[in-house]
């Protein structure tokens, strides 16, 4: 049961971080349920793309999905092999610091 509240924890961390959950200004009850189920439908589609590229980015994190999209929907222009060589930076970042963590 305890390893189980970790990953709720976890979740519950990348909502307020990644999908805004915590920057919330509203005054009622409807505004505030709508503003969680948005936060929802965002935390579906970063977990669906997880899922999606988990063989060619199995590090891939929602910091990185979030980056993608406003990297990619920005009004600044970034090429897709500029964002993916980003991605690959970051991939590799984790894979040695997991080595570094497990020889520890």
């Amino acid at each position: 049961m305890q390893s189980q509240r970790y990953f709720i924890e976890r979740s519950f961390q990348d909502a307020k971080q990644e999908a805004g959950m915590s920057e919330y200004q509203v005054r009622g009850w409807r505004a505030w349920h709508h503003h969680m189920v948005l936060v929802i439908m965002a935390l579906h589609f970063i977990l669906s793309e997880k899922i999606l590229y988990n063989n060619e980015y199995p590090l891939l994190s929602a910091y990185d999905i979030r980056d993608i999209i406003i990297r990619v929907y920005s009004k600044k222009s970034f090429s897709p092999d500029e964002v993916l060589d980003q991605i690959k930076i970051r991939q590799e970042q984790r894979g040695l610091e997991k080595l570094n963590n497990d020889s520890s």
